[in-house]
């Protein structure tokens, strides 16, 4: 779900901080935006980026609230936090959505969709200490879905699929990050390595207990005034498992130019990469994306692949960070095409 989005026609209001940290700036925007998950939406949206003293990495919060033609409701407040020896991120959000359900596996997404309604309080925190640039710690992640409309001739309700009725879950688990990048908004080099383990036990009577894994690895290089970003990772899912859980492949972060999760499965592994070209607060990208969904990682065929590609806009919207406003244009392999307002880079 991409959290923050802005119009072109904006308004900044930059706040010096204190002089112990007068890098602080808060930035307020009007919202207007387009994501094939919500179509057109309107609301208000705030930025805070600081540094804290001895830290290499730049801290941020973000606040903001929108509704969109859908009648969806987006209540958010996700943050990054960074101090020397500790590293604080998560999300606190209330949202009220449409989704759409393509089926599970590959083949059944690329011809079947329905939609379902839902609204469900979320929150998310992971905590890690600092070891140079070996970060070790807990990731908590806890939603309340309530399904408030199904299609009753569906596959949802008609093959009674996991958590179809709702569900609520709450995970914990071991998280390792390796981070050696010179900048998080816009690094140019180093890299970012994530492995993750939850663990979520019976906490309702929908499902029994799952588990998950999960990896991902970015290397950034530098080639002149652009960037080469690239991206490989992978999910495994064990035990009953509640649909929303599933491995997802689509959305604003990772496929663009499929729906958000058009492809669900209890495995998935992907590759993406992008070229990224902003010299003097304006430019543009080039990505490609290449992934995978099975039930195992036994079964996963090189014929079923699945990709997307596309180009993009950037504007720098502070002129000593690089928060970049993202406009991203992505085509998938069915001949669809997608496009993506938000902030900050995909990956």
């Amino acid at each position: 779900m991409g959290l923050v989005v802005f119009s072109f026609l904006s308004f900044q209001t930059k706040v010096q901080a204190q002089e112990r940290d007068s890098t602080a700036k808060l930035t307020v925007l009007p919202l207007i935006f387009y994501s094939p998950e919500t179509k057109f939406g309107f609301g208000a949206a705030s930025i805070y980026t600081f540094q804290l003293p001895n830290s290499t990495l730049q801290s941020q919060a973000q606040l903001g609230f929108a509704y969109t033609s859908l009648k969806q409701v987006l209540l958010y407040t996700p943050f990054q936090v960074f101090s020397e020896k500790y590293r604080l991120e998560g999300e606190l959000g209330y949202y009220r959505y449409t989704y759409k359900f393509f089926g599970i596996g590959a083949e059944v997404a690329k011809t079947h969709e329905e939609d379902y309604d839902v609204s469900f309080p979320r929150f998310r925190a992971e905590l890690y200490r600092a070891y140079k640039n070996i970060y070790t710690g807990l990731a908590i992640d806890a939603d309340y879905y309530k399904v408030t409309q199904l299609d009753s001739t569906g596959i949802l309700h008609n093959e009674k699929i996991s958590g179809f009725e709702g569900m609520q879950y709450i995970g914990i688990g071991p998280s390792v990050i390796f981070d050696t990048r010179n900048d998080n908004f816009y690094p140019n080099s180093g890299c970012l390595v994530n492995l993750k383990y939850s663990y979520y036990p019976k906490f309702a009577e929908d499902f029994q207990s799952f588990n998950k894994v999960q990896f991902n690895a970015t290397k950034y290089a530098s080639l002149g005034k652009a960037v080469l970003a690239s991206q490989v990772g992978f999910e495994q899912n064990r035990g009953d498992i509640p649909f929303v859980q599933f491995a997802g492949l689509g959305g604003s972060k990772l496929m663009r130019g499929y729906y958000a999760d058009r492809f669900r499965d209890r495995n998935a592994t992907y590759l993406q990469s992008e070229y990224r070209y902003v010299p003097q607060r304006v430019g543009f990208t080039l990505f490609a994306s290449l992934g995978w969904v099975s039930q195992d990682f036994e079964s996963l065929a090189i014929k079923e692949s699945i990709y997307t590609y596309g180009a993009g806009f950037r504007y720098q919207l502070q002129k000593e960070k690089m928060v970049n406003l993202r406009v991203d244009m992505g085509w998938n392999q069915l001949g669809k095409v997608n496009f993506y307002v938000t902030v900050l880079e995909a990956f």
